[in-house]
């Protein structure tokens, strides 16, 4: 076996730690432009970081599962992370009227983060 369970349950703690990491940094970024900003900043972020630690708690959900269970796993996981994104964006920008930008930016940063961060070993 290449990777453990384990061991995946390592690298998606550190990619929720990094992309909180990024998220906040962001957030605190986004406070110059007023609170608002930052909490679309760290709305963004936060959604995508919470979708994440969710798909990866369906995709590492058993001790050793198959290959089609583990792929099941994460395509669910990864769907449901997407549509939670954009129901949380279009209550945040319709609704709450927060700055599109800022959510953006904070969503775009929390995926690059993502990437680094599963890039990194």
């Amino acid at each position: 076996m290449l990777n453990s369970p384990d061991q995946g349950r390592q690298v998606a703690a550190r990619m929720v730690y990094w992309q909180m990491l990024a998220t906040a940094l962001v957030a605190v970024s986004w406070l110059f432009s007023g609170p608002q900003a930052a909490l679309a900043a760290a709305l963004g972020g936060g959604i995508v970081t919470l979708g994440n630690w969710q798909a990866s708690r369906l995709a590492l959900r058993s001790q050793a599962p198959g290959a089609g269970l583990a792929l099941a796993g994460v395509l669910l996981g990864t769907a449901l992370k997407w549509v939670l994104v954009l129901v949380v964006a279009w209550l945040a920008v319709a609704v709450l009227r927060l700055p599109a930008t800022a959510l953006l930016s904070g969503v775009v940063v929390a995926v690059l983060a993502q990437v680094v961060s599963v890039l990194r070993r």
